[in-house]
Order: C-alpha cells, then sequence, then structure tokens
C-alpha cells in the first residue's frame, strides 16, 4: 500500500476511536448528572439508592459518618450555619420486608453516639422516597450535646423492597427554620434506581404457635421469639405446657449485654372467667418468686398500666389481655425498694375445652420500651 494510503488510514482510524472515546464520555457523564445537569452524588446500586445534587453550600464528609457508622453510610455537612445529614440503608435479611421495630432502633443509632438525649414531636411531612412513613418512624427533635449546645433535626425511616432507609439531618437550634428548607430539599433529591424489581418476599413474617395436647394458637409477627426447654420448670410448675424467650442485641453492640423477655404458656384446670383466674394465677407466680428469692422483702405490689403501650406499635389481635407493673414498695414510704424485681408483666387468657389456657410475658420494668408493644401483640394473638 502506497504511503499516503496508510497516512490517510490511520488519520480515520484515529479519528474513529476518537468519536468512540467521546460518545462513551458522554456516557458516562450522562450517567453522572441529574436535575438540570448537576452531578450524582450517590449511585448506591447495592442500595437501590441515589442521590441527585446537592443543596448549595452542602459537601459529602467522611467524618460525621465515620462518627455514627452503619447503617448510616453517607454524610453530609455545611459550613455557616452548620448542619449535618447521614444517609443510612440496610437490608436486615434476604428475602424478608424489614420490620417496625428493628427500623426504628436503627434510626436511633446516632442518637446515642452524637446526644445526650433528645425530645421528639411529629414531622410535617408524612412521606420520604415517595413512600408512606410509619409510625414513629418520621420526627423532629430537639437534642442536647454533651458540650453543652443544644441541637434540632429531623429523623426519617422507610422501608422498599426488602431495604430500610434512613435520613436524619440536624443543625444549631437557632439556625432551624433557616435550614429546615433545605433539609426537605435534601430528602427529595433522594430517589430509588428501580434496580429490584424483581425482589420478592420469601421468609414468612409471622410464626403460629400450636397447643400440641390442647388446641390453642399464638402468632409472633415479628420471629423473634425462639422456643426453650422448661422440662427443669415443670417440675415446680406442672401446668406449664411451652416456654419462649426474645435475646434482644443491637447488631452493633454485640459485646453489651443482651435485653431477655420471657414468654410462658400455662394450661389451667377449672371453671371461672379466664381472664381472671389467669390474673390470680400470675400474680401468684410473683408472689412465690419474690418469697424465695428473698423472704424478708413485702410482696409485691401490682399495679394495671392503662396508658399506650411503650415501644414500636405491632398489629394487635382480638383477645383480651392485662398489662400489670410489679414493684416492691417499702410498706412506709411507698417507695420502690428492690428494683432489680420490678417486672412489666403482660398476659391473656382463653378457655379451649376444660382447659383455661394463659400466655404469660414478662421483662424487667426498664426494657417496657423494648418489648411493651411485642407482649401486647403475642398476648393478644391467643386464641
Amino acid at each position: 500500500m502506497p504511503a499516503y494510503q496508510i497516512a490517510i488510514f490511520a488519520l480515520l482510524m484515529a479519528a474513529l476511536v476518537a468519536g468512540a472515546v467521546l460518545v462513551i464520555g458522554f456516557k458516562v457523564i450522562s450517567r453522572r448528572t441529574s436535575r438540570g445537569g448537576e452531578a450524582v452524588v450517590v449511585k448506591d446500586t447495592d442500595g437501590n439508592l441515589g442521590v441527585e445534587g446537592l443543596p448549595k453550600g452542602w459537601a459529602q464528609d467522611d467524618g460525621i459518618r465515620l462518627k455514627v457508622s452503619a447503617p448510616f453510610v453517607y454524610g453530609f455537612k455545611r459550613e455557616s450555619p452548620e448542619g449535618y445529614v447521614v444517609l443510612g440503608r440496610t437490608e436486615y435479611a434476604k428475602g424478608r420486608a424489614p420490620r417496625g421495630t428493628e427500623m426504628r432502633r436503627d434510626l436511633e443509632v446516632p442518637f446515642r453516639k452524637l446526644f445526650t438525649r433528645h425530645e421528639e414531636e411529629p414531622s410535617l411531612d408524612n412521606t420520604w422516597l415517595g413512600l408512606p412513613v410509619g409510625p414513629r418512624h418520621a420526627f423532629k427533635f430537639r437534642a442536647p450535646s454533651g458540650d453543652g449546645l443544644i441541637w434540632q433535626g429531623e429523623a426519617y425511616t422507610v422501608a422498599h423492597q426488602g431495604i430500610a432507609y434512613f435520613w436524619l439531618g440536624w443543625c444549631g437550634e437557632g439556625d432551624f427554620d433557616t435550614l429546615q428548607p433545605e433539609f426537605t430539599d435534601f430528602r427529595s433529591r433522594c430517589k430509588l434506581l428501580g434496580l429490584r424489581d424483581d425482589w420478592r418476599e420469601t421468609v414468612a413474617r409471622e410464626i403460629d404457635y400450636k397447643g400440641a395436647t390442647v388446641p390453642y394458637t399464638f402468632t409472633d409477627a415479628e420471629d423473634a421469639w425462639k422456643e426453650v426447654p422448661v422440662d427443669g420448670e415443670k417440675k415446680e410448675q406442672p401446668e406449664l405446657d411451652r416456654g419462649l424467650r426474645i435475646n434482644h442485641t443491637l447488631r452493633r453492640e454485640r459485646n453489651a449485654l443482651p435485653d431477655v423477655a420471657e414468654l410462658r404458656v400455662y394450661l389451667l384446670d377449672g371453671a371461672g372467667d379466664p381472664l381472671q383466674r389467669a390474673r390470680e394465677y400470675v400474680q401468684n407466680v410473683w408472689t412465690n418468686h419474690l418469697k424465695g428469692a428473698n423472704d424478708q422483702l413485702p410482696a409485691p405490689t401490682f399495679t394495671e398500666r392503662t396508658g399506650d403501650p411503650e415501644g414500636d406499635p405491632l398489629t394487635k389481635g382480638g383477645t383480651s389481655i392485662v398489662r400489670l407493673e410489679s414493684a416492691v414498695l417499702d410498706p412506709g414510704t411507698k417507695k420502690v425498694i428492690a428494683s432489680s424485681e420490678s417486672r412489666l408483666i403482660v398476659f391473656s387468657a382463653v378457655r379451649v375445652g376444660d382447659k383455661v389456657v394463659v400466655l404469660h410475658c414478662w421483662c424487667e420494668a426498664a426494657k417496657r420500651n423494648v418489648f411493651e408493644w411485642r407482649f401486647v401483640q403475642i398476648a393478644s394473638s391467643l386464641r
């Protein structure tokens, strides 16, 4: 081939390569821009989540992300006035929808690390990512930090196609009215990417427990309870039929002592109103327990709880329940003594054939916010 033809061929090939590079470059840039040309600052394909640009003055900040830790995986900050946002997501189990209780628990992770306490009030927005928020899953808050500063902010969590999403924004109390529109704008820039449309729930949300000799049933709406052997306890309580337990430990605090809740089912003989029979039996169980632990203490006092249960609401069944708080009180001052013996107690009862079936749950009184709604759910499901 003559030299001039070789030169022309080389120029043509160079032009083709350059054109291909321009096309590829355009495609890459176009995938990284949106909202009128703003950069896509987050494209989390594993989490099916994106953030299309940032409000003016905001930038990504690894320092705050590392401080709050998982499930929050992105951090953002602005200066003058100072403000922060953390964004997170997690998939608790393959093929299972996130539970409201675990979403609320993880939404509170940053509060334990950033603030000494916090007060909540309802949020003005009831959606995020185009999804409705559940009870106690969106709120405004006011919180002091250890250095004496007062902060104000907003928190949200929603779930979609097996993943829970979290958004938390805060600033100095005096700057909240100024920055709240930016927080709203920030949340509007968060988008689902549509990468999990083939996701299907394959794990059962509810577990039914059925009696072997007496045909009762109750339902664990969260698959949180696990069977425990009760053969040893039956020697003292022959009417005991089965036992379950929750050992609740935060996923990122494995070295902490677990919060423990217990459940027992008893099969009682005799007539009478089932719930009254259950009350007499359960109170007698705790009176005898205290006598065995320390016979120098006065008998426990049982107070009925009538307000809303603490914790994250769950679906309530149709069976009547009783919620009690037991405490050991000084006979003179009526103040609590032996606080380690204070308990939250929830029970229900139904008649099945010639038996009264009693479902009895309890935990330390200080753990009400962890377990009370769970007790209400499972006890009210007895049938």
